[in-house]
Parts: structure tokens; C-alpha cells; sequence
């Protein structure tokens, strides 16, 4: 009777451990991802696990994209055109050498580096209150 039991239990153990590594793997959410130059002319998103959207200043290129050591290899199969996107430790840096940021830290360095803007005097006159009468 111990000996039945003691094959039961391993025969679950042994059929757990093969559920849990075969299906018990979490299912990996997708977020769409952007990096835009500095200029905002050019702006790389990923929409896909598979698929990308680059534009620089024109029209938007959907291209299929893979991973490789040195950054991201987009192909325009219509086109038949190939774009290399290599890693930075800002970003990534674009097929004509532009930095591509992260949208977020995009912004980010923008109101922390951005130099005020000048407003013109009638811009200053709009926005004080009329006098009292």
C-alpha cells in the first residue's frame, strides 16, 4: 500500500513539473513603444512584437523588424528597403545618424534643457489683466 502511494505521488509530482514547464508560461503583454528625434522629424515605434513604424519628416514606414546584437534590422518588403537602427545608451541612433529618445525622457530633457521661450510684447500685453476702471 506504501509503495502504491509513494508511485502515485511521484507519478503528480512528475506530471506538475511538466504542466507547469510546458504550460504554465505567463503570457507577455505588448506596449507600443516610441523613440522621436530631438528635431521631431524622425520618430521610430514599435507597434508589434513583429512590427514597426519609422518616418523621418515623410511618409510612414511599416517594416518588419528583428532583433539583433548591435539594435534592430526594419525591412520595407514593398520597397524591398532595409534599415538599421543601432543601440545608444540614450536610444537608438537612426539609419541617417539622428539620436532617436524615448518619448518620456524626450520630454523630460526638453523642459529641463529647453530655453524659455520669448514671449513678444503684445503676447505680454495680452495676458495681464485690464486695468481697473
Amino acid at each position: 500500500m506504501a509503495n502504491f502511494t509513494l508511485k502515485y505521488l511521484l507519478l503528480c509530482l512528475i506530471f506538475f513539473l511538466l504542466a507547469c514547464a510546458t504550460g504554465c508560461r505567463r503570457s507577455v503583454e505588448f506596449h507600443p513603444t516610441k523613440w522621436i528625434s530631438m528635431d521631431n522629424l524622425q520618430s521610430l515605434t514599435i507597434v508589434s512584437p513583429t512590427e514597426l513604424e519609422f518616418t523621418a519628416g515623410g511618409p510612414i514606414y511599416l517594416c518588419a523588424y528583428t532583433k539583433q546584437s548591435d539594435g534592430l534590422r526594419a525591412v520595407l518588403a514593398a520597397e524591398g528597403k532595409v534599415f538599421y537602427f543601432r543601440y545608444d545608451s540614450n536610444g537608438f541612433i537612426s539609419p541617417d545618424g539622428a539620436t532617436l529618445l524615448p518619448e518620456r525622457e524626450q520630454r523630460q530633457w526638453r523642459a529641463r534643457f529647453a530655453p524659455p521661450s520669448k514671449k513678444s510684447i503684445q503676447e505680454e500685453l495680452l495676458e495681464r489683466p485690464p486695468p481697473p476702471k
